[in-house]
């Protein structure tokens, strides 16, 4: 980390490139884990569905949120499947759709 004259730290990473690429490097793992929320509901199905068969993609959509620190909302969904057989449908959507706001809430984008 670099502090600037006017006391404001920067991030620079190996190369010594500063926070545009931080910024850019940010928004692809965000269009990384819309593209992972993408897939995981097509793949999903509809109404009432057997937890066996999304907790295995579920864990793929934990591991790219954690790394945009908005996994929470998976975790909490995590939990509480341990003791169920059955999810639903409109519980995946609702717990996608608050990854979403939690990565919304902990970011702010610049686009590049």
């Amino acid at each position: 980390m670099a502090e600037s004259e006017s006391g404001a730290v920067g991030h620079d990473d190996a190369a010594g490139v500063g926070s545009e690429s931080i910024a850019a490097v940010t928004e692809r793992q965000v269009d990384d884990l819309e593209q992972v929320i993408q897939t995981f509901l097509a793949g999903a199905g509809t109404g009432v569905i057997s937890v066996s068969r999304v907790v295995n993609p579920l864990l793929h959509v934990w591991s790219v949120a954690r790394d945009v620190d908005a996994a929470a909302p998976v975790e909490s969904l995590l939990t509480v499947l341990v003791g169920r057989s059955l999810t639903t449908s409109d519980e995946l959507n609702e717990t996608m759709q608050e990854v979403r706001a939690a990565l919304a809430s902990s970011r702010p984008l610049a686009r590049v």
